[in-house]
């Protein structure tokens, strides 16, 4: 923010400590709802009515809002403060490398095709329908992983204009405008009913691109077929899906299904869309089945062991809230690149000031609480990240869902490269 030029600070900091007692403050307060900013005093009443605070702490009233109606366990369980000791790295890099190894013996027992490990094979996939986009930029890595999911949906046959489409983490909503550019020009510019969008996010992003999805269709669709776009702004866990008429502004549509779709869904937010989905898919108003779900995985030491659900902790066996906080922080680990010009392990808060910038194997080791080398600890990162998805994929065969878990783009686009992808 500008100052004026009769004061030292701006509007925003002339509160600070640092301020002199002769310097004006008196009529700069903060605000009563939310002391991380301030106001003047004489346009605190118009402020109180429009304070964004004050809109975020106001839970919704519509019917698709349940409080924690996706959060299956609420035991209240925190992640730790403390930090992780050398003996409890032992112990659970030793838990990992027995479920890896349990996990890859169970696979190898089943068909190719009813495998859901990895697969490392399967050609990387691009959509031609994003061939302008990617001429047009710099930077092409979105572009490049919004193109390959759009691709696995075509793969199974999704990428239809009746689907009902519903992006969680929407954002912007990037990933929902060109799968709809995608279904215009897949169709040769004449859709046959309207295609349907409901973006999730519980931020209020800025320039979001929901009026740009209406746009593209007058543009680029002569029947002027527009599409139906809502956003909910809402948190996951508390999105009862099932509850609200979400697809009825398309009546036509009633015999297609819903799709789910994610560029990037963080830890948590994965395991609570899938738990959202499965409560819309045991609903008696369940009037649109759930045709598929495609998640870019990542972030998966955000995960939290209140929002795993039981049947996925189940499914690693016994495991305490203190090893999955642990589990979960190695996985950081399959993604911890270094850069030349950086301090080793930043994303392991690693703050020794006299730590060299390239370190060898010994003082890597030395710097690491794990007293392992990074080579080392790569690998037992992957095999941390597959051990949270196995169980994923899992839960989701439980409940009736033919799951594969596809590395979408290559690792120099993206670290986090998984997509996971169910059908029924």
């Amino acid at each position: 923010m500008t100052r004026r030029e009769t004061e030292r600070y701006c509007a925003q900091h002339i509160l600070v400590d640092g301020a002199k007692e002769n310097e004006p403050r008196s009529e700069r307060i903060y605000c009563p709802l939310d002391s991380t900013h301030s106001v003047w005093k004489k346009d605190l009443q118009r402020h109180l009515k429009k304070c964004q605070s004050k809109k975020s702490s106001q839970l919704p009233t519509d019917s698709w809002f349940l409080q924690n109606v996706n959060d299956s366990r609420q035991d209240g369980i925190q992640s730790s403060s403390n930090p992780i000791l050398h003996s409890e790295y032992i112990e659970w890099i030793g838990f990992v490398q027995e479920e890896y190894n349990r996990i890859v013996t169970e696979q190898s027992l089943l068909p190719a095709n009813e495998s859901v490990l990895v697969k490392t094979d399967m050609p990387l996939l691009q959509h031609s329908g994003l061939d302008r986009r990617l001429s047009e930029l710099s930077n092409q890595k979105h572009a490049i992983q919004q193109a390959s999911l759009i691709a696995h949906l075509e793969r199974y046959n999704l990428v239809r204009p009746e689907n009902h489409f519903v992006e969680f983490g929407a954002g912007r909503g990037e990933l929902s405008r060109y799968l709809h550019q995608v279904l215009i020009i897949a169709n040769h510019q004449r859709l046959s009913v309207n295609p349907s969008f409901l973006l999730v996010d519980r931020a209020g992003t800025r320039m979001k691109l929901d009026s740009k999805i209406a746009k593209d269709a007058a543009e680029l669709d002569s029947s002027c077929r527009h599409p139906n776009v809502r956003r909910f702004k809402v948190d996951i866990k508390d999105l009862a899906l099932y509850k609200d008429a979400c697809f009825e502004m398309n009546p036509e549509n009633t015999g297609s299904g819903l799709v789910a779709i994610s560029k990037h869904l963080c830890g948590a937010a994965t395991d609570l869309t899938i738990q959202c989905l499965a409560n819309y898919s045991s609903s008696d108003r369940n009037v649109i089945p759930v045709s598929g779900i495609l998640i870019a995985l990542c972030c998966r030491h955000r995960c939290t062991f209140s929002t795993f659900p039981r049947s996925y902790v189940e499914s690693l066996r016994p495991i305490t809230s203190r090893g999955f906080e642990i589990l979960t922080k190695m996985t950081s680990w399959a993604v911890c690149g270094r850069r030349q010009d950086s301090r080793p392990d930043q994303c392991d808060h690693v703050h020794e000031r006299d730590a060299p910038l390239n370190p060898t194997t010994e003082q890597d080791k030395y710097l690491h609480p794990s007293k392992l080398p990074i080579e080392e600890r790569e690998i037992i990162g992957i095999k941390a990240r597959q051990i949270i998805d196995y169980a994923r994929a899992r839960h989701l065969q439980s409940l009736g869902f033919k799951v594969e878990l596809v590395r979408y783009v290559d690792q120099s686009v993206s670290s986090e490269n998984i997509c996971l992808i169910a059908v029924p």
